[in-house]
């Protein structure tokens, strides 16, 4: 299962995706940083930069890492 987390970078984002690699779930993260920390975000992983309403950013997702969850 590849999961796609939204505001990957805040604190809620951060705390889950350390979870999800504790738990060997495959993600990648979306977030536009306006509250959040590029930092926080495990290097390993694909991170996104953008807002979730842009529908060309969302595209380009699907396309690179077509998720099955959000």
């Amino acid at each position: 299962m590849k999961i796609l987390l939204t505001g990957a970078c805040g604190y809620i984002g951060s705390v889950l995706s350390y979870h999800l690699i504790k738990n060997k779930i495959d993600f990648a993260g979306v977030d536009n940083l306006s509250n959040s920390f590029i930092s926080s975000f495990p290097k390993s992983k694909k991170l996104y930069i953008g807002d979730i309403s842009d529908k060309k950013l969302l595209k380009k997702i699907y396309n690179e890492y077509s998720p099955d969850g959000i």
